[in-house]
């Protein structure tokens, strides 16, 4: 099982583990935020100051069948109404603020959580306190960010010179995670785009010669942006380096992210049982914070 590491920011006036407590509160029927036939949470818990949560969503389109060795393969006998569910655990330190996701290909994802959450914080109640040019959007809900490996994340610092970012990003996932507007990367997304297209490739690079660099608070917005789409970008390069007599360096924001696989059985039935699923995760929570992996 696939599981990478999240940073989460409070944006609204109340704390995620509120949120959970919250929408675990009411009946499964009432918990859809994003529409009847949408995502929900399916159960959250505290345990040991961490919370637990699992998420579920319908599988769109072509679904599973059953077969055997000496069997072709069949529908499988579904009850009025019914649909196929995918579904995603994470667990969260409320202390420190991290959080580890399962990955999941065809079922919840970071930045269909995020909106889930921010959806469910604004049915609770309103926003946060309001700032002068902040739009809505940073006023509730979470910002729920990858993490970079220490090494990349100390490289980036050292920098006082960028040259060059290239990023191919998933449209529908970009989308999906609603960026604020007037951010950088947002700005970009939010250009009409052709019918059809899956994926956008982005570069931007320095003039030539050692005066050529890019502008340092642009950068960092981009790389901000790119840490909160998660899962929608393929691939995003930055180069730079400290100055101009140092050799140039690259950090891959894809592949410098935290991330690790976590050892679960198949259980009855071919799926990842909840509670092993969650051990898991807590494992390598625990395991990546006494490393000292995450910042």
């Amino acid at each position: 099982m696939r599981v990478y590491a999240y940073r989460v920011q409070q944006r609204g006036p109340r704390a995620l583990e509120e949120v959970l407590r919250r929408i675990n509160d009411l009946p499964l029927a009432d918990r859809h935020f994003l529409g009847a036939r949408s995502m929900r949470l399916e159960i959250a818990r505290e345990q040991n100051g961490l919370w637990f949560a699992d998420f579920a969503a319908p599988r769109n389109g072509h679904g599973p069948g059953t077969m055997a060795v000496n069997q072709p393969m069949s529908e499988i006998a579904l009850a009025a109404g019914a649909l196929f569910g995918e579904d995603t655990g994470f667990v969260y330190d409320p202390h420190s603020r991290y959080l580890v996701l399962q990955y999941n290909h065809t079922g919840p994802r970071d930045s269909g959580i995020s909106k889930y959450l921010a959806a469910a914080d604004l049915t609770f109640g309103g926003l946060g306190p309001a700032l002068a040019g902040v739009p809505d959007i940073n006023r509730c809900g979470f910002s729920i960010g990858a993490v970079l490996k220490p090494d990349a994340y100390a490289r980036l610092r050292q920098w006082g010179i960028y040259k060059s970012v290239e990023m191919e990003i998933s449209v529908p996932g970009a989308l999906n995670a609603d960026l604020a507007a007037g951010r950088s990367l947002g700005s970009v997304l939010a250009a009409p785009l052709p019918d059809g297209v899956e994926t956008i490739t982005i570069g931007f690079t320095a003039r030539p010669g050692n005066e050529g660099r890019l502008g340092g608070r642009g950068v960092e917005g981009v790389l901000n942006d790119l840490q909160q789409l998660g899962m929608a970008v393929k691939s995003a390069v930055v180069k730079g380096k400290p100055s101009e007599e140092d050799r140039m360096d690259s950090v891959n924001l894809v592949s410098d992210r935290v991330s690790g696989d976590a050892n679960v059985t198949l259980g009855h039935g071919l799926r990842f049982v909840r509670e092993d699923r969650w051990a898991a995760l807590a494992e390598k929570l625990q395991r990546w914070a006494d490393d000292r992996v995450l910042p």
